[in-house]
């Protein structure tokens, strides 16, 4: 079984930060800093989906490995829709509450629980994923993914459309699924064990100056958002690679430390709390006392608190609790 790498979930909580900082800078403070958060988050599933799930595919039963990626996605989302939903701030139909609570794409329109748009895009790489597992053969990934990639270069630069509703169109050929692909091929390089601690360390330094022209080229407008995809992708899967291989590597280097340091790690779990409820605080923090740039750092730190409070006392006791009573007792392995 491969050892978990403890960097890959401090990486979700820089994630999770980058998103949260921009849906306060461009919802309160009128400040626009394009940055690949929901990029990093969905390399992150992809090389993660390789590195943890590889090893089961010849023997564990797909539903076994469906039903647990709904349970990790509902049991934080359900407390926090009931709270959208009962706040009756939003205009709110049956609709809205029906797709918004399955994550089924809305047209024209974000979910109730706005940042969980991006979910809808997870299910559908898991949805593909859950193939390998029903044949027991990770090779049929190769045949799904390359057909995968052709539709969505077709959608995103050939303006081909298949015959479903445009909402669904742009969740299943949204350019950035790519992204999922660039993780899984990552972390199936991780799993070799091939990248040795020089050439981690060159492939983060490669990645990390690549973000950082990226990041200067998109927010100057030199190119558009269609080109996010390569433009942070790519070096986001060489910065996860690189990080990866000198934690695989037993890196002494201070500054890499820092992301295996047990305290950011086990931040890095409370990520998908942050994530669901950031809007929510900065919504009722607004309320309370309009949001300036010099209350930025206590936003912060203060919703970082309450979300690693949501999963001490939630999420990660009630996941353990219902995993305990579900996944070992219904879907026991072939």
């Amino acid at each position: 079984m491969q050892k978990k790498i403890y960097s890959l979930q401090t990486m979700r909580l820089f994630a999770s930060l980058m998103v949260f900082q921009f849906h306060m800078w461009h919802n309160y403070l009128n400040k626009d800093f394009l940055h690949p958060g929901t990029d990093f988050f969905i390399v992150l599933v992809g090389m993660v989906a390789a590195i943890a799930q590889s090893h089961r595919i010849p023997y564990e039963n797909w539903g076994k490995y469906i039903w647990a990626r709904y349970l990790r996605l509902y049991v934080t989302f359900i407390p926090i829709f009931a709270l959208y939903v009962l706040s009756g701030r939003d205009s709110l139909n049956l609709e809205i509450f029906f797709k918004s609570f399955f994550f089924i794409p809305i047209y024209d329109s974000l979910p109730l629980v706005g940042p969980t748009w991006m979910l809808s895009m997870f299910l559908v790489f898991y949805w593909l994923f859950t193939l390998a597992f029903i044949f027991h053969r990770e090779g049929v990934l190769i045949p799904v993914f390359a057909l995968w990639t052709a539709g969505i270069l077709a959608y995103s630069w050939f303006n081909w459309n298949s015959s479903l509703p445009d909402e669904w169109n742009n969740i299943l050929f949204n350019h950035r699924n790519i992204e999922f692909i660039f993780g899984y091929l990552g972390g199936k390089l991780l799993l070799t064990r091939q990248v040795g601690l020089k050439t981690g360390g060159r492939i983060l330094a490669l990645g990390l100056g690549s973000i950082t022209i990226g990041v200067i080229l998109l927010n100057n407008e030199v190119f558009s958002l269609a080109w996010r995809t390569y433009l942070f992708g790519i070096p986001l899967t060489m910065v996860s690679i690189g990080l990866s291989a000198l934690e695989q590597n037993n890196s002494t280097n201070r500054l890499f430390q820092v992301f295996t340091h047990p305290w950011l790690v086990w931040l890095g779990g409370t990520s998908y709390v942050l994530y669901l409820i950031h809007n929510m605080v900065l919504r009722i923090w607004d309320t309370i006392i309009p949001i300036t740039p010099i209350q930025t750092p206590l936003i912060t730190i203060i919703t970082v608190l309450i979300g690693a409070i949501g999963y001490k006392l939630w999420e990660k006791p009630v996941l353990k609790y219902i995993k305990t009573k579900t996944l070992q007792r219904i879907f026991a392995p072939y």
